[in-house]
């Protein structure tokens, strides 16, 4: 099951960021009405049911799987977290003392700072850094508790996608029983508030910091970002350029090279975001091969940009083509497609084999091309001292 609603923590102002910073780890371990998120551990043991609640900038989403024998517990537990979710204020000091003493170790951690340098160097919202250990200490639990039952207050909101091993009418019964009773005010379904501040930066930079290390080490962080309509296809163009360019490093950077002991690439289309498209790779690498690694990455965009080989193109339809059958035999993926045109109506592509085959070398050189002249080339750099 995949529930999802327009709307989403974006609303909040600096007021509440400490608490939006500390909100995913209470919808990670929460109780429900009066079980605490250890008696519900009991209570669900030995049933097959998971159910997660996620808070993002501009949507809010319930998800979660179970067996058709469970189907009734799991029901139950959907009605709950939109009534009941609850976290008891000893069981809310606990979750702040243990993470407070797991960021008090990894302070010194070169990957831990690097990865907090980096979403600051991304975004200018407080709210999309890694919380420090005084965001946990200023974090309230009824601030937290308010926010997610204001997020969750109206499930007339919300469009429930349900796929798998049910009987249809056991279904409808317990959707009835559960859901068509839960707290609703019909009307018009809010929309996405868009901040700025939550999106990645626009804008080239270049950025350097170093910092103490036992064994020297350097770190990197290319990302690539811009505007443009979301849909299936230009989600599969993202993906696919962003495959040919993460082959062409592992080969260059890597293996000819030897900057890096490991380096991949991804490019993805986010279907909610204004700056939709991202291109990132974060790798170690030889403090001394730095330069040489950045400036084949940069080439290798701008290569891309111009032309795509056919036989990169044609490897890489081969493996999406795969890819896309198994996920088109998997609940998951149904639930993810149905719902996020919900959320934003884009062609639910039934048979992906078909577009992806379709597209063009010029098509993929064409993406990264109009991607790359919007100018949103970002590089951060940890080294050794």
């Amino acid at each position: 099951m995949l529930a999802v609603a327009k709307g989403g923590t974006s609303v909040y102002g600096a007021d509440k960021t400490t608490d939006l910073l500390f909100l995913p780890v209470v919808a990670m371990q929460h109780g429900l009405g009066k079980f605490t998120y250890a008696d519900l551990n009991k209570a669900l043991a030995g049933k097959q049911v998971s159910l997660q609640l996620a808070l993002d900038d501009y949507t809010r989403s319930l998800s979660g799987n179970t067996t058709p024998k469970d189907l009734k517990t799991y029901m139950e537990m959907l009605y709950m977290t939109f009534t009941g979710l609850n976290v008891t204020a000893d069981e809310f000091a606990a979750l702040q003392n243990l993470y407070a003493g797991v960021l008090k170790n990894q302070e010194l951690d070169p990957n831990f700072v690097f990865q907090k340098k980096l979403q600051e160097f991304l975004y200018a919202s407080p709210a999309k850094h890694i919380f420090e250990v005084s965001d946990i200490e200023k974090a309230n639990r009824d601030t937290i508790l308010g926010i997610i039952r204001e997020q969750l207050a109206n499930a007339a909101d919300f469009t429930f996608v349900f796929s798998g091993n049910f009987d249809e009418a056991e279904l409808k019964s317990l959707a009835e029983q559960y859901i068509a009773s839960l707290p609703a005010v019909k009307g018009k379904k809010p929309e996405v508030k868009y901040d700025s501040a939550l999106e990645i930066k626009a804008g080239n930079e270049s950025k350097e910091f170093t910092m103490k290390m036992e064994v020297p080490q350097g770190s990197a962080a290319v990302i690539v970002s811009g505007k443009m309509p979301y849909s299936f296809k230009n989600r599969l163009l993202a993906s696919m350029s962003g495959q040919i360019i993460s082959t062409r490093l592992i080969s260059e950077v890597r293996e000819k090279e030897g900057a890096v002991y490991s380096i991949q690439l991804l490019g993805s289309q986010d279907r909610m975001a204004e700056v939709s498209v991202v291109y990132q790779t974060a790798f170690p690498m030889k403090p001394e091969k730095k330069d040489r690694a950045l400036e084949i990455i940069r080439n290798e965009f701008e290569k891309l940009a111009k032309e795509t080989p056919v036989e990169e193109l044609n490897k890489v339809k081969e493996f999406m083509v795969k890819q896309y059958a198994e996920n088109e035999r998997t609940n998951s993926y149904w639930c993810s497609m149905m719902s996020g045109n919900e959320l934003k109506p884009s062609e639910v592509c039934v048979q992906a084999e078909q577009t992806i085959q379709a597209i063009t070398p010029e098509e993929i050189s064409k993406f990264v091309s109009e991607v790359m002249q919007q100018n949103n080339y970002r590089v951060l750099v940890l080294m050794p001292e």
